[in-house]
């Protein structure tokens, strides 16, 4: 999950990120560079549907 301020994200509100990364987007059509991030994992027991698809995990 990203969260970016309010200011920021109406900036984007419109743009199609399916094919472009959001950090180059914001740096260069909009000239917005961020110094710091916060990067966080969550674990959870996968559901039986899930489980079945077989991914290996490394």
């Amino acid at each position: 999950m990203t969260q970016l301020p309010l200011s920021v994200g109406k900036l984007i509100l419109d743009e199609d990120l399916s094919n472009i990364s959001l950090y180059g987007l914001l740096d260069r059509k909009y000239g917005v560079q961020f110094a710091t991030g916060q990067r966080s994992t969550e674990a959870g027991i996968a559901s039986e549907a899930t489980a079945s698809l077989g991914c290996a995990v490394s």
